[in-house]
């Protein structure tokens, strides 16, 4: 901001060569601005990318485990709870995890 403020006040007069100067500097300053912009938005992608990806490898050993703690339960698990809504379960379950962790930790 210090380079803003100096492209503007330098010269003090309203001279063509002072014009150019500070047309010159502004155009130099929006560069660097427009590189610091693009740079923010490749490292800020690069950030949530990472935890979407950290979030599905957790849900998938997530749901790796469940379905194997599932099949060693006993016959009797599965008489009393209703075996049809189950996968609606673990989906909802394993969706808000995901979530959880993929978008509201980014």
């Amino acid at each position: 901001m210090g380079n803003v403020a100096n492209a503007f006040t330098s010269g003090g007069s309203a001279s063509a060569t002072n014009e150019g100067d500070i047309i010159s500097n502004m155009s130099y300053i929006a560069s660097y601005v427009i590189l610091i912009a693009m740079s923010l938005f490749f490292f800020s992608y690069l950030f949530f990318a990472f935890w979407q990806h950290l979030a599905e490898n957790i849900v998938t050993d997530l749901r790796r485990r469940y379905i194997f703690a599932l099949m060693r339960q006993e016959i009797a698990y599965f008489e009393q709870n209703k075996v049809e809504e189950l996968p609606a379960q673990i989906s909802e379950v394993f969706e808000t995890v995901k979530a959880s962790i993929g978008e509201q930790i980014s």
